[in-house]
């Protein structure tokens, strides 16, 4: 059961988050919510970093992407290097959803879990995602 973290700071108007996790409930996996300053201590243990910050920082991508874990981003952060992952071509390092909405971002989640249960694909994800240069 693949360990979430979600990002709850600077909230979009448009994204329900009790409905959201609600949802996300529903999946096989363990949800943990951040309000505060990300820290090396939230991660360890985390597969998934689904952010709903429209603001996050350089830092934290980075910060993020050494570690391994799987971002789930608005599509605007691909300017930084992210891109979804195609299993079919085996490239990719994140998963990222169109719009600032409830829908967009549990169907990116269910593309990710869809992937984490083959443990070939998951690990070229974690590769690609660790190999990610993120200027700060």
């Amino acid at each position: 059961m693949p360990n979430i973290l979600l990002d709850t700071r600077n909230l979009p108007s448009d994204i329900n988050i009790e409905e959201l996790v609600s949802g996300m409930q529903t999946l096989p996996v363990k949800v943990v919510k951040i309000n505060e300053q990300l820290s090396e201590n939230f991660l360890d243990g985390i597969d998934v970093f689904v952010s709903l910050n429209p603001k996050i920082s350089p830092q934290d991508l980075q910060l993020i992407s050494k570690r391994g874990i799987v971002p789930l981003l608005h599509k605007n952060f691909a300017s930084v290097g992210f891109t979804t992952f195609q299993p079919i071509e085996e490239k990719g390092n994140s998963f990222l959803f169109e719009d600032w909405n409830n829908w967009q971002v549990f169907a990116a989640l269910v593309r990710c879990l869809e992937n984490y249960n083959f443990p070939y694909d998951w690990s070229n994800i974690v590769h690609s995602v660790k190999n990610l240069e993120i200027e700060i």
